[in-house]
C-alpha cells in the first residue's frame, strides 16, 4: 500500500509539471489570428490611406479589350456599407477607416467585376469583419426580408460559405469565399461569388457578379481561382508597416 501511494504522487506530481508547462508554452507562444502581421509603431498616415487602396484593388491596367473601371458613386465614402448582406446589422462597420470600391463593366456597359479595399482602424477590426462574413449564412433570415431604405425592395436571401476557391491558402491570408443568392419575390435568383482576402486590418472584397461562365480578364486571368490568386499576391505585397 505505501508502495502504491509513493508512485500515485509521483504521477500527480508529474502530471502537474506538464500542465505548467502547457500553461507556459501557451503563455509565451500566443496564437495569432489568420492573416494578423507585426504590429507597427509607424502605422500608415490617414492622408495614404486612398493610395494603398488603390494599389490592392483593380486598376485599369489589369483590363481586357472593352472592359471599363471606375470608381463607385460614393466608393471613397464610409457611408457606404461593406458587409450588407441579409439586411443584417454589422458591428465592424464602425471600425472601418477608409474604403475604395471600384467596379468593372463590359463592352455592353454591364458590371462584370468589382473590389472593395476597406482598412480598419486595427486589426482586430478587420478580424471582427471576417467573423461577421462567416457568420452570414447562419444568421440570414429565411424569408423576404426589407432593404436599408424604404424604397428598397423586399430581398430572399439566401448565403452558403462551402464556396471552392481552389488551390491552398496563403499562409499569411485569412481568406472566404461566399455564393451569394438575392432575390425579389417572384423573380429568379441569380448567383454571385464574394471572396474576401485580409491581412493585418487591410481587407479586400472581391465581388464576381456571376458565379459561373465566363469571368472578366482581369490581369490576364479568366476564372474565379485565378482572378484570386492575382490579389492575393497584392495584397501579399503590401508592407507590414502599413497593416499592423
Amino acid at each position: 500500500m505505501q508502495a502504491r501511494r509513493i508512485l500515485g504522487a509521483i504521477g500527480a506530481v508529474a502530471l502537474v509539471a506538464v500542465v505548467l508547462v502547457v500553461v507556459r508554452v501557451w503563455t509565451l507562444q500566443p496564437v495569432a489570428p489568420v492573416g494578423d502581421v507585426a504590429a507597427s509603431a509607424h502605422p500608415l498616415p490617414g492622408s495614404d490611406d486612398q493610395s494603398l487602396l488603390d494599389r490592392v484593388g483593380v486598376q485599369a491596367q489589369d483590363l481586357g479589350p472593352g472592359e471599363l473601371a471606375r470608381l463607385l458613386d460614393q466608393g471613397d465614402q464610409l457611408s457606404e456599407p461593406t458587409l450588407d448582406l441579409c439586411s443584417l446589422s454589422f458591428a465592424s462597420e464602425k471600425r472601418r477607416q477608409a474604403r475604395r470600391q471600384v467596379a468593372v463593366s463590359d463592352s455592353s456597359g454591364d458590371a462584370v467585376f468589382s473590389t472593395e479595399a476597406v482598412l480598419y482602424q486595427d486589426q482586430a477590426g478587420a478580424a471582427e469583419a471576417m467573423a461577421e462574413a462567416r457568420g452570414a449564412a447562419s444568421r440570414c433570415p429565411p424569408g423576404l426580408v426589407a432593404g436599408p431604405t424604404p424604397t428598397d425592395p423586399q430581398l430572399r436571401w439566401r448565403v452558403r460559405g462551402d464556396t471552392d476557391l481552389g488551390g491552398g491558402r496563403p499562409a499569411g491570408l485569412d481568406r472566404l469565399g461566399l455564393t451569394v443568392q438575392a432575390s425579389e419575390a417572384g423573380s429568379p435568383a441569380e448567383s454571385e461569388v464574394l471572396v474576401f482576402l485580409r491581412r493585418g486590418r487591410l481587407l479586400l472584397g472581391l465581388y464576381f457578379v456571376q458565379a459561373a461562365g465566363p469571368q472578366a480578364q482581369i490581369d490576364g486571368a479568366s476564372t474565379i481561382a485565378s482572378t484570386v490568386r492575382t490579389f492575393e499576391d497584392r495584397v501579399e505585397a503590401v508592407p507590414a508597416a502599413d497593416l499592423g
